[in-house]
């Protein structure tokens, strides 16, 4: 077998796309064989040794076998590093490796310095802010009680009276009328509000990480991608979940996925109900950048409903904004076109005649009928204005008119509008590039709830969405497993009660009020990934792996008693931090609920007691 690995490695070699910094590519090469690459197996069977192991002969025909290869290739001996030659040797690598599929969930989008370069909500992180995203991607047969209710803990009340203080309050109690601000893990959080809200969430926006290329995720471009969507299909699946029937979900993204978005999307929200694809400018100017042909200047918002019933609330022009500059015995008016285009369908002779003896343009035809045109003639209510036949329409008898929304969105604030209104909230706000301005948010809630529905987001970033859904007098739910959730949003939150007058605050009279309950999963194995993160050397790793031994849950496979320090130490200090968050079972990354009485834990009564009330168990 040694000889055939390193044949097939020599082989490989010749091909310049399966080489990267002058190492084989396992993914690109398990990809190219599952997808039958001709040029692969051109370069396979130029070698008679090699291909009588993977091809085979079914009645004079040479098949290659696809999956003997792909386990071949995969197999642990194949392209070792320090790295896995560790992992192998304490028993956290069976052999296999997974590729991406239907049943795999991505806990976290993949960062290969854990930190968010290209922003957890396209708000783009600032800085060195630590965000503990690892590549975590859980094969199903490693899934056991991930998804499970988790334990609440850290509640907080927050009201008029306590932000004034400074001083959080105790919540007596946790209902369905509460504003909910939630720490943790958001696939994991989303699972924990399933029993209490699903189908009961109006409105879903989300602004997730947008697969920019920009983390060095040493992936090719396919395996990356495929990624992303796992990542994003594990949680738009649960999100539908906590829909209505009437609600309606928006996704912002940009170029980078919006195509393979709208497709996945299709296919968990069904096709025919896709609402559609809203462009909002982001910004008004263009981008010099060397190298750059086209400067994107507009993000998409993809928007589904759960079901028909599910409905954008039209535009709406009231009467009360009109002018009506004009006056005649019957009273003050203003005029309205009766044209409109007499184009397929639409190109009727009946709706050709003359009115005040004109006839419509070239290519018009009227919206009334003769006999209306008629009466309206004798009653004295047309006019001729610039050569155009209008209709009057006096201030007594108008009404409010309705028309379809429109999918541009090019004056609900911008990216730099935004921010300014963060630097006005706190100065020298150091946390994200690119906030969602207040305008868009209001608009995406006007158009699709009323007061009091419930509003969802969990990629919270700087709370743009439960301050919007808290001014316009909605019950807002957001979620964020950063520890900046204090500083933003819950700090912009509270500014929020206090009635700061910054975003949609004046167009919407906020005077301040309301009310929001904080609240996080209770850590476990969690508690060690920031440790393990914020760690400067290989003692320190050390140190935390033998708290782990006394405290934390290791995946199954893994055998302390093979834990070698020797060769431990010998590894590069990145791989210790990823050999040590390999160990922990992502299981019990948070205590479940269901072993809440469990004394290792040492959960508390209050805890008890706020997590029933919070799951409507009390």
């Amino acid at each position: 077998m040694q000889n055939l690995l390193e044949e097939l490695k020599s082989l490989l070699t010749q091909e310049p796309k399966y080489l990267v910094d002058g190492q084989l590519f396992k993914n690109k090469i398990v990809e190219d064989a599952l997808k039958l690459e001709p040029s692969l197996l051109k370069l396979i069977a130029k070698n008679d040794n090699i291909k009588r192991h993977f091809f085979v002969d079914v009645e004079g025909m040479v098949v290659f076998d696809k999956v003997k290869f792909q386990e071949f290739v995969s197999n642990k001996n194949f392209l070792p590093d320090s790295y896995t030659a560790f992992k192998n040797k304490i028993g956290l690598n069976d052999g296999k490796t997974y590729l991406k599929n239907t049943n795999d969930v991505v806990l976290s989008w993949a960062y290969k310095d854990c930190i968010l370069e290209g922003g957890m909500t396209k708000e783009e992180v600032k800085g060195n802010v630590p965000e503990i995203f690892y590549n975590t991607t859980l094969a199903p047969d490693e899934i056991t009680r991930l998804l499970d209710q988790k334990v609440l803990t850290k509640f907080e009340l927050w009201d008029v009276e306590s932000v004034k203080s400074g001083k959080a309050k105790k919540p007596s109690d946790i209902t369905e009328n509460d504003n909910l601000l939630i720490k943790g893990n958001n696939l994991l959080a989303l699972h924990s509000l399933k029993k209490r809200y699903a189908g009961k969430v109006k409105l879903i926006y989300i602004d997730p990480p947008y697969n920019t290329g920009n983390d060095g995720f040493r992936y090719n471009d396919s395996f990356n991608h495929s990624s992303w969507l796992t990542f994003m299909k594990n949680r738009l699946e649960v999100a539908r979940e906590l829909l209505a029937d009437d609600g309606i979900i928006f996704v912002q993204c940009d170029n980078n996925e919006q195509a393979y978005l709208k497709i996945l999307m299709d296919g968990i929200y069904n096709r025919n109900c896709f609402i559609t694809n809203f462009l909002w400018k982001k910004k008004s100017t263009t981008t010099n950048v060397q190298g750059i042909q086209v400067s994107p200047q507009c993000e998409y918002i993809i928007a589904y409903r759960k079901t028909d019933l599910g409905k954008v609330l039209p535009r709406v022009k009231g009467k009360e904004s009109r002018v009506y500059p004009y006056s005649d015995s019957e009273g003050n008016y203003r005029t309205t076109i009766i044209e409109k285009k007499a184009v397929g369908e639409y190109d009727r002779a009946t709706m050709k005649f003359s009115i005040l003896g004109q006839a419509p343009r070239v290519g018009k035809r009227w919206q009334i009928g003769e006999e209306k045109a008629r009466k309206l003639e004798k009653k004295n209510r047309f006019i001729i204005e610039n050569d155009s036949v209008k209709l009057k329409i006096y201030d007594f008898e108008d009404k409010d008119t309705t028309s379809a929304q429109p999918n541009l969105l090019d004056s609900h604030g911008t990216t730099d509008s935004a921010q300014k209104h963060i630097n006005e909230l706190f100065e020298h706000s150091t946390y994200f590039n690119n906030p969602k301005p207040e305008e868009l948010l209001k608009q995406l809630i006007e158009i699709s709830t009323k007061e009091r529905d419930i509003v969802l987001d969990f990629f919270s970033g700087s709370g743009t969405t439960p301050s919007v859904a808290h001014k316009m007098g909605r019950r807002w739910i957001a979620i964020e497993q950063m520890d900046y959730i204090k500083d933003l949003p819950e700090a912009r939150l509270k500014k929020v009660i206090e009635g700061e007058q910054g975003g949609i605050s004046k167009d919407v009279n906020w005077q301040g009020g309301g009310s929001f309950v904080y609240c996080q999963l209770k850590e476990w194995n969690e508690e060690f990934l920031p440790q393990i993160k914020d760690a400067k050397a290989s003692g320190e790793l050390l140190k935390i792996y033998e708290r782990m031994k006394e405290q934390a849950f290791f995946r199954y496979g893994f055998d302390s008693k093979k834990f070698d320090n020797k060769a431990f130490s010998e590894l590069e200090f990145a791989d210790q931090q990823k050999a040590l968050i390999d160990m922990l079972d992502k299981n019990h990354l948070y205590v479940n609920y269901s072993e809440i009485e469990d004394s290792r834990y040492n959960i508390s009564d209050e805890e008890k007691e706020l997590s029933a009330k919070f799951y409507g168990d009390k």
